[in-house]
């Protein structure tokens, strides 16, 4: 039986139940994945499959016909995926590459997202290491038109976004910034932070995207000497790493935090800042880092701090 059979099937045992999208898919994919099994345009994994099936008592398989499970090759791509994302979270490039070119050699096209993850990994990959040049606002379009057919950014975007859209529409983002296109620029940005706050709502956690979304954010606001918004974008950027228990990134942004306050003349912001950036980082085991940025803000702002050691005095 045909895919879009399968996902006919089961939105109409969905809708028969009185069931939501969100009732149905909770711990087993995404409502956005849902959605895509629903209309043919994605193909689910066993366990996702059954878990649906289960959820809606359709426990005769029999009547879905042949059923496409994870086959060898199939769990090689889903090895390969999960080591990418590691790799990326490890930022350790070269094996990356290797990796990603495995990958792009496993021709996974017949599945759009499949197609859709390896754009993105790639286009990470080209952010991080200097070829920002190879990301385009079009080829960004075509890959989230793969899980989105008929996406446009005339319309308005859906909030509900898989976590490979947010990615795109983040680098779209970033396309835009770079082609100084503010309107569309702002107009992705808010639209990103509605599905980031619906992320939240629904799953109590934020995703990945984030980090790049408020790198990106932070730069342009700092470039267009913006600092009040990119104080907030650091402030954000800080309040994600709390919640996912991220302390060593904590204070990635701790010298631009201080030139927002130094640029908006809020000295006495400043220098509490300051001193909590530094013994963060040497409360994290970074003092190479927290020497480096003490020297940095002593170089350009001329301000200077002493450490003094507490010591029990002598009886």
């Amino acid at each position: 039986m045909k895919v879009i059979d399968i996902g006919e099937l089961i939105k109409s045992e969905r809708i028969k139940k009185g069931m939501t999208q969100a009732d149905l898919s909770f711990d087993l994919c995404t409502i956005a994945t849902l959605s895509r099994i629903e209309n043919g345009l994605h193909i689910p994994q066993s366990r996702v499959l059954f878990g649906l099936l289960e959820r809606l008592d359709l426990t005769d398989y029999k009547l879905l016909g042949p059923m496409q499970d994870d086959s060898d090759f199939d769990a090689h791509i889903h090895f390969l995926e999960e080591k990418l994302e590691q790799l990326c979270s490890e930022k350790n490039w070269t094996d990356f590459l290797v990796c990603l070119n495995e990958l792009k050699a496993s021709n996974i096209e017949y599945n759009p997202a499949d197609r859709q993850f390896l754009i993105v990994y790639e286009t990470i990959y080209n952010f991080e290491n200097g070829r920002r040049n190879f990301i385009v606002l079009t080829d960004l379009l075509a890959a989230i038109r793969l899980t989105i057919p008929g996406f446009s950014l005339d319309s308005p975007i859906e909030y509900n976004l898989t976590t490979n859209e947010q990615y795109l529409l983040i680098f779209m983002v970033f396309c835009c910034i770079q082609a100084h296109n503010d309107a569309l620029a702002s107009y992705l940005i808010a639209a990103l932070k509605v599905s980031f706050d619906n992320t939240i709502a629904r799953h109590g956690l934020w995703t990945e995207p984030v980090f790049y979304y408020y790198e990106i954010l932070i730069n342009h606001y700092i470039d267009n000497n913006d600092y009040t918004s990119a104080l907030e974008a650091i402030n954000n950027h800080r309040l994600f790493c709390k919640k996912q228990g991220r302390f060593s990134q904590y204070t990635a942004y701790a010298y631009e935090e201080i030139l927002c306050y130094m640029r908006l003349n809020m000295v006495d912001d400043a220098r509490e800042r300051i001193l909590t950036n530094y013994f963060h980082l040497r409360g994290i085991r970074k003092q190479e880092e927290a020497e480096a940025f003490r020297m940095r803000i002593r170089e350009d702002y001329l301000i200077d701090f002493r450490i003094i050691e507490r010591r029990t005095p002598n009886a």
